[in-house]
Formats: structure tokens, sequence, C-alpha cells
């Protein structure tokens, strides 16, 4: 997420007050606790959009995986599910169309872009934040934390691993901008040149 250096004045005591808050939430400095604050004053977006990533050799053994995902991400408010699937994922696809607890809620995208580029693709059905879930290994989903680290440190990603740059996280669409239109694997050619935590921030 892109952030602009301002100058502000601000009474004494209240910039006492900040600091404390400052090693009271673990926050980093004045002007992250400033943002933080600010940012929970707002009125919030909604959050009910999820982009599944779906492929690669061998995907229907992570079926089961990224169905237990799916179904707790609906019973958090995420009732929309772009599938991004290519050449491997039509078996997947046909699995997620079978799940009745899904009806009227799955979109699917064909791309032979990789899910870099098959995000690209459907840049302009994305809102402003949406839910990333790219996975092939179990995952127990800490909801509750993935926000809590999203709204706190306002990355553009917030993410919880699950193997090598893949997990589920909450994403802003900003980070969708920094995609080429061509090929592209998010966890090979994307995630790993994040490493501003203004970018992207791990959950511990």
């Amino acid at each position: 997420m892109a952030h602009e250096r301002i100058t502000i004045t601000m009474d004494k005591h209240l910039l006492g007050q900040i600091d404390i808050l400052v090693k009271k939430n673990g926050l980093r400095n004045r002007s992250n606790a400033i943002n933080y604050f600010v940012k929970s004053a707002l009125p919030q977006t909604e959050l009910n959009f999820a982009v599944v990533c779906v492929g690669g050799r061998g995907v229907e053994k992570s079926s089961g995986y990224i169905i237990k995902v799916m179904k707790c991400l609906l019973v958090e408010g995420i009732d929309q599910f772009m599938i991004i699937y290519g050449h491997y994922g039509q078996s997947i696809k046909s699995i997620l169309e079978a799940q009745h607890q899904f009806e009227d809620k799955l979109q699917f995208s064909f791309t032979d872009l990789g899910s870099g580029g098959g995000l690209k693709q459907i840049y302009d059905q994305l809102p402003n934040q949406f839910v990333l879930v790219n996975i092939q290994e179990k995952i127990d989903l800490n909801w509750d934390n993935l926000q809590k680290y999203h709204q706190k440190y306002a990355a553009a990603v917030t993410m919880q691993i699950s193997g090598h740059y893949r997990g589920v996280a909450i994403v802003n669409k900003t980070f969708v901008d920094q995609i080429a239109n061509q090929f592209s694997i998010i966890e090979d050619d994307i995630l790993p040149k994040l490493t501003s935590e203004t970018d992207i921030i791990y959950l511990p």
C-alpha cells in the first residue's frame, strides 16, 4: 500500500498518550499508531469476497483442505467465491460445484497465465479488499488474528502461511496493481519480492 509523508501539529499531552498506546499495543512508532487508530475510526470496508486459486498437478489431493477453509470463511460472512483454475483444476472445479452449501456463491475463471496472471485477469471484478486462498497443505485458519493483523499493520497483504509462500491472506486490491499481464505464479514470482512491512505481513 502506498504511503505519503505528511506533517501534523498535535497537542503535547495527546502525543504523550499516543506514545503510551504505542507501547501498550505493540505498535512500531507514532506514525504506525496514528495510521492504526485513524483507520479504526473510519467505516470498515465490508469483506465478503474470496479468490481461491486451484491448479497444478495433484490439485485434487488438496481439495479437502480448500473446502474446509472455504466453509470457515462462509461462517465468517464471506459469501462470494471466485475460483481461478488452470488446466489441472478442472477436477476440483467439479468437486466444488457439487458442494451444496456453496450453491449460488461460486464463480469460475479459467486461466492459462498461472495464479498471478489469473488474478490480474479478474482485476475489474475485485473489490478493494478480498480474501486470497492459495493452499495445498492443511491449515488451521486463525481468522480473528488475520483480521487483527491486517487492521493493525495496514499492509497490502496479510497472510497466514501454510507452505512455500502459500496460505490464506487478506489482500488490498493495490497488491494486484503490481502484477503484470503475463504468466506468473503468486508464491514463486510475486510474494517473494515483497519485503517491506507496508507490502506484506505474515502471522507469527
